[in-house]
């Protein structure tokens, strides 16, 4: 059983494609948010995310965290819902993707993770939780890029997370 086990966890659970930041897409992405503070305050702002520009928040982040073995991380954004992978490195190698849904909760974009798989397993609960901080703690990285922004609604599109609300 262990044996099994262990070759359903190290399996790859790849996303569909890969999806690979760029300076292009980090240059837009800089774009986006520097207008943003141009806008006038209670203005109605829109900003559009493209897988591309989430993966480069998400990297951004877990490259400045110390003891997060994840590699690799990118996000995939379909119409019902966001995908996020990666290779867990310790403490076993295999490769990780979260399923989650992006709401709104007190003007801020959160993301509630619908389900974890580790190699072509699902994970129990109680063994996805540190990886759900790692990735919440992640994602709030766009809520402080977002931080003149009272979000007030998402809209998921093929590759696109559009994130709409009102400049504070």
């Amino acid at each position: 059983f262990l044996w099994w086990a262990y070759k359903k966890v190290s399996a790859p659970a790849k996303p569909k494609e890969i999806v690979t930041p760029t300076m292009v897409s980090e240059d837009e992405l800089k774009k986006k948010l520097e207008q943003i503070t141009k806008i006038p305050a209670q203005s109605p702002v829109t900003i559009e995310l493209t897988d591309q520009e989430l993966t480069t928040l998400l990297n951004e982040f877990l490259g400045t965290q110390p003891g997060i073995n994840i590699k690799g991380a990118q996000a995939q954004i379909q119409p019902t819902g966001v995908v996020f992978a990666g290779k867990l490195t310790s403490p076993i190698e295999t490769d990780v993707q979260v399923g989650t849904q992006p709401f709104v909760e007190e003007g801020k974009v959160r993301f509630r993770i619908e389900k974890v798989s580790a190699g072509t397993l699902g994970l129990p609960e109680f063994a996805t939780k540190q990886l759900s901080d790692v990735l919440g703690n992640a994602l709030k990285n766009i809520d402080q890029k977002l931080a003149g922004v009272t979000v007030t609604d998402v809209e998921l599109r093929q590759g696109v997370l559009a994130v709409r609300g009102t400049k504070k």
